[in-house]
């Protein structure tokens, strides 16, 4: 999830969402990638009731070690619009790492409520995205993220070109047939 990352933290600043409270957490995993190799995929920020994460990030391995990362990301916390877009993850240690360029936005497919936006509309609304990431200062960043273990999942702990980020998000990994979608939060949390 370290593309979507960057857009579920700008999504959290734009709503005026305080960040969760930092809790001390437990050491990162040594490869948090190792869910994907079983097929799964990653949920940030899952509601349970409504089956709904802020984004879906399916990661697959490449001939050279490198990862695919898909992403679906919400774009609007409290609207059902979102952005599919996919760029090149890599492993550092244990941290999974890759940089949103402008490139990835331009060419991403842009939904609401599922269905994807018509390209005329599209082409107007993806200089505003890239807009507001390029006022937070996060394309072309490298962003790495580590999971720790929470209890019920894990807590994704980001930087940005070596600095710590102020939003921690929590994730789990999910079947693919899980029947959880992009969208809002429903339920309280």
């Amino acid at each position: 999830m370290v593309l979507a990352g960057l857009i579920l933290l700008l999504s959290a600043q734009a709503a005026d969402t305080p960040p969760p409270v930092a809790k001390p957490a437990a050491p990162p995993v040594d490869n948090p990638l190792a869910p994907a190799a079983q097929g799964l995929i990653e949920c940030a920020n899952p509601d349970d009731i409504a089956k709904t994460c802020r984004s879906l990030a399916r990661y697959t391995r490449q001939s050279d070690g490198t990862f695919i990362n898909q992403a679906e990301v919400l774009l609007v916390p409290t609207e059902p619009v979102t952005i599919t877009f996919s760029g090149p993850t890599r492993l550092k240690g244990n941290a999974v790492c890759g940089t949103l360029t402008t490139q990835m936005v331009k060419t991403g497919m842009l939904r609401y409520a599922g269905n994807v936006v018509p390209d005329k509309a599209a082409m107007q609304i993806t200089p505003r995205i890239l807009a507001g990431l390029t006022r937070a200062g996060v394309l072309d960043k490298e962003i790495c993220t580590t999971q720790s273990p929470d209890g019920n999942g894990f807590l994704e702990k980001a930087t940005m070109d070596g600095k710590e980020t102020a939003e921690d998000t929590h994730l789990v990994w999910i079947s693919p047939d899980a029947g959880y979608t992009v969208g809002p939060r429903n339920s309280p949390g």
